[in-house]
């Protein structure tokens, strides 16, 4: 290498041609040339010659250069209606002997079919790879469909084609690479064609290609050292093609195996920008385990992608790309804001607090005006922090955090239109109804029941994109949401419509079966629906004993005293019930008892639950409701005689505190002694 080329202020020099319909090459006079990141422009000459300044950084007191020789950078030609044609868009590895050699720059015109050559198909699907991770789901484990149009709508855009004829010539490109010998360019097909397992292998096969090459290079190091930067460099993007395979198939942990490993043959001082980018995967799969894991997983996980993220942040900083740090403080802004969600407290709060800065930070790099999309994803982001920390705190506090969710949100949707972005716009509808539900929840009477209505349109405006069709996932999550919402006002009719929806998909969803049974059970009085309805749950939930104890209540509301006394006497005898699901079966008990005429078991039951009572500690609360037991006993002409008696010592038990439970077994104790003779009269 030349010590002089190389200097403290190197200059690339190189050529621009413009290439015509057959070929010829014209010198691009007058063009401004520029290094993409950092650096001052240049503009050609009459001959499409140009010299350009390449960026130096200050290291131990020294200024050296940025980019050592063989690495790769990305050059600019601003000339409208022309497209940098080779090297490829415009990436190329800088000479090792900048007094010697040269880049040559060729430009073809937008719509050219001159473009399509099998390095940009190459080029293309690595970006493909990067774009389809972007729609993997956090809260599903279970793969799911990939689509590749906004990145073909993008190449459409990019080259002057239609999004028809850019997919058209994927698919030709895809099916000539299948019978390909080089097993990276059917890697690349499979992966177009959405087998992402066998991509993940044949990435594999590739990359072991490389690094067997790349065993025999590092004997030679030194004089080898090029060709060794750029083996590296293809190793490490089959490792990250693999690595994104198995990111895309849900494969968390065999995505950081390959990316780790990517990273390890890394050199140190050299490659620093490809070392940010591995980084950043190493990150977002530590954070995909994190997220999905359980106990001290979690928090290692994710404090390992808070650590890495932190450091490609530095390294994209030191480098100057701006766009780079952006993206890593989104990428710490997400781990922070689930750690602070699953940590709680005042740790919890204080990791959403860094979340927020963190994202805030982001969107300094992101502007709406440069990167729209970008800029769109992190208010998305900021919002869901925002509406985290607003649940946690209280008073004006946590009113500022939710108006602030609302307005992040809003400032999405400004974006994320639904023509254009029908899933990102679905998703912010949701995270909407989720921060008006939120502050619906603080507000009394006509302003919280306006905010819980508005919640309750966002989430079906949600609904409209998110279908059980195409998103299965996002659907649930939106359909549960609207049911809780209905429920919080007693929207009966639209929460029983959405848990039924939901169970039809989910059957074993065991809130949607909790909160539509008490729904009918102690809400519209639907008994005979309650029985119905536990009754097919407990098929495939036999042992299910919160379940049983509702399918005794439920057949005592369905008049069928006889079974629910069975039942009950049934679960007391062969069931280890805690002390609370005790009380709530003998007082239905009592009460089918009573309807049944045995008045004299009676007053056995209720010593008995005055015994439990009596062996509770002060804070003892009855977790149950009674609401549709006393409607019925209220309605029922069996009761006529013992109404009296059932109704207090129910309500007795719902004011769920102990002094008053006993009071009500009391009560009924004596009121039984002096009423049996006549209850028992024919």
């Amino acid at each position: 290498m030349s010590t002089q080329a190389w200097a403290a202020k190197p200059i690339l020099m190189g050529q621009v041609y413009l290439i015509g319909e057959h070929d010829e090459e014209t010198p691009a006079d007058n063009v401004v040339v520029k290094l993409k990141g950092r650096g001052d422009p240049t503009v050609t000459l009459s001959q499409g010659e140009f010299e350009l300044s390449l960026p130096t950084i200050t290291r131990d007191g020294q200024e050296r250069p940025l980019y050592g020789p063989g690495e790769t950078i990305k050059l600019i030609v601003e000339k409208p209606a022309w497209i940098i044609n080779s090297p490829v868009d415009g990436e190329t590895r800088l000479p090792s002997d900048l007094l010697k050699d040269s880049v040559e720059i060729r430009l073809l015109p937008v719509g050219s079919h001159k473009l399509w050559s099998h390095e940009r198909f190459q080029k293309e699907m690595r970006a493909l790879q990067e774009k389809t991770k972007k729609q993997i789901l956090p809260q599903t484990d279970t793969p799911q469909d990939i689509t590749f149009d906004q990145h073909i709508a993008h190449i459409a855009d990019k080259l002057g084609f239609s999004p028809k004829e850019v997919k058209a010539r994927m698919d030709q490109w895809a099916k000539e690479s299948e019978t390909a010998e080089d097993p990276y360019d059917k890697a690349l097909a499979e992966y177009y064609n959405k087998n992402f397992i066998q991509a993940k292998k044949l990435f594999q096969q590739s990359a072991d290609l490389k690094l067997q090459e790349l065993a025999l290079i590092q004997q030679k190091e030194e004089a080898l050292q090029k060709r060794k930067l750029q083996v590296i460099e293809e190793a490490v993007g089959r490792l990250k093609g693999k690595g994104d395979s198995a990111y895309s198939a849900y494969q968390f942990e065999e995505a950081l195996e390959a990316y780790e490993q990517a990273l390890a043959i890394l050199p140190n001082e050299q490659l620093d920008l490809l070392r940010a980018d591995v980084q950043m995967d190493i990150a977002g799969a530590n954070w995909a385990i994190g997220i999905r894991t359980e106990g001290q997983k979690v928090h290692a996980h994710l404090n390992k992608a808070k650590q890495v993220y932190q450091e490609a942040e530095e390294k994209y900083g030191e480098l100057g790309q701006q766009e780079g740090r952006a993206r890593a403080q989104v990428g710490l802004g997400s781990t922070l804001s689930q750690q602070g969600i699953r940590l709680g407290g005042k740790e919890g709060q204080q990791c959403l607090a860094e979340s927020m800065k963190a994202f805030r930070q982001a969107l300094t790099i992101y502007t709406r005006e440069e990167f729209p999309q970008d800029w769109a994803a992190t208010q998305n982001n900021l919002g869901n922090a925002l509406t985290e920390q607003g649940i946690r705190l209280s008073g004006t506090e946590g009113h500022h955090h939710l108006a602030k969710a609302e307005e992040a949100f809003r400032q999405a949707l400004m974006i994320y239109t639904r023509e254009e972005f029908s899933q990102n716009w679905a998703a912010t509808q949701n995270n909407l109804g989720n921060v008006y539900r939120a502050q619906g929840s603080r507000h009394q009477g006509k302003e919280g029941g306006n905010l819980m209505v508005k919640a309750i349109t966002a989430f079906e405006q949600a609904l409209k994109v998110r279908t059980v069709e195409n998103n299965p996932q996002a659907w649930v999550q939106t359909q549960v949401a609207l049911a809780r919402t209905a429920k919080d006002i007693g929207n009966w009719e639209q929460a029983v419509e959405s848990y039924k929806k939901i169970m039809l998909l989910y059957p074993d969803f065991a809130e949607a079966y909790n909160n539509l049974y008490v729904i009918f059970h102690d809400k519209i009085f639907a008994y005979n629906e309650a029985l119905a309805l536990t009754s097919q749950w407990l098929t495939s939930h036999p042992t299910d004993l919160v379940a049983q104890t509702n399918f005794a209540e439920a057949e005592f509301t369905a008049g069928q005293f006889a079974k629910a006394n069975q039942h009950i006497v049934n679960l007391l005898e062969k069931s280890k019930v805690d002390s609370s699901t005790q009380i709530a079966l003998r007082l239905l008990k009592i009460a089918a008892l009573s309807a049944q005429e045995k008045i004299h078991e009676v007053p056995s039951e209720l010593g008995t639950v005055g015994a439990i009572l009596r062996q509770q500690p002060e804070a003892f609360a009855l977790e149950w409701e009674f609401a549709g037991t006393k409607h019925f006993i209220l309605q029922n002409i069996r009761f006529n005689s013992s109404r009296d008696l059932l109704l207090p010592l129910f309500e007795g038990f719902e004011e769920k505190k102990l002094p008053n439970m006993k009071v009500a077994v009391t009560n009924a104790q004596t009121f039984f002694i002096s009423a049996t003779p006549k209850m028992e009269q024919p």
